[in-house]
């Protein structure tokens, strides 16, 4: 079964044009040039129903994404990668044996400075890239697209097909006459007159719409006042402002008009009667309405750059769109010499069509749909393989190194399975000798379609750097193992918090972060009970606990405790509000002031929380070495909470295995550390009472030495061994 995404003909930004008609388009030649090829065409039922849907007429193959929930297809074409967000109901619902996506351009990606300026925006962008970059076929709609994806992101050639684009039957030369089609043109759009020139494009910085302007305005004045320059796009108020002063400026304030969003029977009438098209983008895609505009007879003229060569063959009709200058001797030669206008329209059409598009699109369904699924590989020795999606160290991740002591405790000693890391192409850890393999997360797909892997283990932490793993886990499937429940950092909160009430009726809180994570998943595992209970309140799935989180060997070396001077007291790790860095800053400030101890924050940010030359120490970001030489060092380890997302601390952990004096909130998996191992203080402590629990720790040898052994027994027990059984008995039950 092949399945293709109409969601981008809904979309509230390319709905109208451009991309929405590339779908359409394609979709109504697929159906009705091949009409045993795709047997459903989605669009997704939590957006609007839009008429241009139904004026495709796709019959009873065009099905609502409610519809197919659950099914299983042969092949799933993504046809707008970069639209909505990559999780929840903007995701087609169904489980796809292979993807193919469509890259209209990756503008973004080559411009971030331009267009990946907001975090957001940036944050949302990556994340679509990573459709792209575990597509199994990926389709342009020009070679520079293709060219773009090769250099931008690292894809293979063998993985791109320049399928092209099109244009409907509706764009072609006029059978009225000029008198008729002005007159026409005339009601839709009063103020129009004859012998104008055509923009059709936008206020984007790309479009370079005020190059075009400029150019105008660097016409001879007799040439200038025989025609106008007509804009047509759609602007908000503050770009008209910003319209209007230019013209102002420039004086051609009585020579511009914008006609505003037109129809198509405007926009092919505009095409029809213009006297010029002008195109002058700094970089398309493909550049669809220089091919409209060819079609419906016009004379063009465009810019010289990006894809655009390949719709407008003929060089002596392109110009350099930085080069104003140059655009405005080649708009003058056009308007003003009768042989180069005859040059123009001469120019030999670029012979793309939706037909020829659809059938290179068959042939790239064809090559990848044939090929079922291969069963699991039977080995010979009995051994299944895990395949284990993390970020790897030397990456700055506790997930990275939690993953790293989890895999080798399973290759070292766990003798029935073999494991694989799959890390993220350019990130950390591909470099790293390790005795396991590891491999590009892009090669996972095929890895699991040719049966090399039983299962697969993704480990989603509440960092960016997890954020490829969703799309992936929607592809191949595998169990989640979960170090923090609510992803907070892994996604865009921000733009995603508008976005829950349209998906629930009383919304838990941040559910729209997690949910389709663990919905998504075989299994759900989690390192404490409550981080379970918080996942069947918020997401509705049953969590397998393999906690608690597991120690670092233990090192049977003596914490320093400094022979000379006070003690010290530490809190390490991220400094942040919901780790109440604020109260411990001010319980270490009587502590020190009492001249009972010095203190520090170890770890980045803590300058946030110290002042300069504040009586307690920030220490800035520490390498690993550095931090475990404070650890020694430090008589007591702090490590607080305000609320808990259902994380683990790797912190305590590693102070627990050195056999640290550690006081921590008495909230979630830490509160279910046993009360022998560590000291456990109210969720809302305040700096007084905390500083006087550190003063009784530091006053009491005695209770120190036995935290310290009850400790080490803990670690000794709570091994990364004994974490991967638990994990490997959870997978392979």
């Amino acid at each position: 079964m092949i399945a293709y995404d109409l969601q981008a003909i809904q979309s509230a930004d390319h709905g109208e044009r451009g991309i929405a008609r590339f779908v359409g388009d394609l979709a109504r030649t697929l159906f009705a040039e091949h009409p045993d090829v795709v047997d459903v065409f989605l669009w997704n039922d939590s957006l609007p129903f839009v008429p241009r849907l139904e004026q495709l007429e796709l019959g009873d193959r065009l099905r609502s994404f409610s519809d197919m929930r659950g099914a299983t297809v042969d092949v799933l074409h993504v046809n707008s990668p970069f639209e909505g967000i990559p999780i929840g109901d903007f995701a087609p619902p169904v489980v796809a044996r292979r993807i193919v996506a469509t890259c209209y351009d990756l503008i973004p990606y080559r411009f971030p400075d331009r267009y990946l300026t907001n975090p957001i925006a940036r944050t949302r962008y990556n994340t679509r890239l990573a459709l792209l970059a575990t597509a199994d076929a990926i389709v342009t709609d020009s070679q520079s697209a293709a060219s773009d994806a090769m250099e931008l992101l690292g894809v293979s050639a063998d993985r791109l097909t320049v399928i092209g684009a099109g244009v409907g039957p509706q764009f072609r030369p006029p059978d009225a006459s000029l008198a008729d089609r002005m007159s026409e043109l005339g009601d839709a759009l009063p103020g129009i007159e004859p012998n104008f020139v055509l923009v059709p494009s936008g206020m984007d910085w790309r479009k370079n719409t005020v190059g075009a302007v400029n150019a105008f305005a660097m016409l001879p004045t007799e040439l200038r006042q025989r025609h106008q320059l007509v804009l047509s796009c759609r602007l908000d108020e503050r770009r008209q402002a910003e319209l209007v002063e230019l013209c102002e400026a420039l004086g051609v304030s009585g020579r511009v008009l914008v006609t505003g969003y037109v129809s198509d029977e405007v926009l092919i009438t505009l095409y029809q009667s213009a006297q010029l098209v002008l195109f002058p983008s700094f970089y398309e895609g493909f550049g669809l309405p220089v091919l409209e505009a060819r079609r419906c007879g016009a004379r063009v003229i465009c810019a010289n750059s990006s894809s655009m060569p390949e719709v407008l063959v003929d060089p002596r009709s392109r110009f350099e769109p930085y080069d104003t200058s140059d655009m405005a001797a080649k708009l003058e030669q056009a308007l003003a010499d009768p042989s180069f206008a005859a040059i123009l329209d001469r120019v030999p059409d670029s012979g793309f069509t939706w037909s020829q598009a659809a059938r290179r699109l068959v042939g790239v369904y064809k090559s990848l749909g044939g090929t079922p699924l291969v069963g699991r590989q039977q080995r010979s020795d009995g051994r299944r393989r895990l395949g284990v999606v993390t970020p790897f160290p030397p990456a700055q991740s506790g997930v990275a190194e939690h993953s790293a002591r989890l895999m080798r405790a399973i290759h070292d000693h766990i003798d029935d399975v073999e494991v694989v890391a799959f890390v993220e192409s350019g990130a950390s850890g591909l470099g790293v000798n390790a005795p396991y393999p590891i491999r590009e997360l892009s090669s996972l797909p095929y890895r699991w379609a040719a049966g090399e892997l039983d299962a697969v283990l993704y480990c989603f932490g509440n960092h960016p750097i997890h954020r490829a793993f969703y799309p992936m886990l929607r592809r191949v499937p595998g169990h989640v193992l979960l170090h923090d429940i609510r992803l907070l950092g892994a996604f865009d909160e921000h733009l995603l918090g508008p976005l829950v009430a349209r998906f629930y009726d009383e919304p838990p809180r941040d559910p729209l972060l997690t949910a389709p994570v663990a919905k998504s998943a075989c299994s759900v595992l989690v390192q404490s009970r409550y981080a379970a209970a918080l996942v069947e309140h918020e997401c509705g799935v049953q969590a397998v606990d393999v906690g608690p989180v597991h120690c670092r060997p233990v090192d049977q070396r003596e914490v320093s405790d400094e022979p000379s001077g006070l003690p010290w007291v530490i809190s390490a790790g991220v400094a942040d509000r919901t780790k109440r860095t604020a109260t411990f800053v001010a319980a270490a400030k009587i502590l020190v002031v009492g001249g009972v101890a010095r203190a520090s924050v170890v770890g980045e940010r803590g300058d946030e929380f110290v002042a300069e030359g504040d009586t307690v120490s920030a220490t800035g970001r520490v390498t690993d070495d550095e931090l475990d030489s404070w650890l020694r060092r430090a008589s007591v380890v702090v490590q607080l909470r305000d609320g808990t997302n259902g994380e683990s601390s790797g912190i305590v952990a590693d102070a627990i295995a050195l056999g640290c004096a550690v006081v921590v909130s008495d909230v979630g998996a830490m509160g279910e550390l046993p009360d022998t191992v560590v000291v456990k203080v109210p969720e809302e402590i305040t700096p007084q009472a905390l500083a006087d629990v550190i003063s009784g720790l530091l006053d009491d040898d005695a209770r120190r030495r036995q935290l310290r052994a009850s400790a080490r027994a803990y670690a000794a027990q709570e091994t990364p061994l004994a974490q991967a059984r638990r994990v490997v008995a959870a997978i392979f039950q």
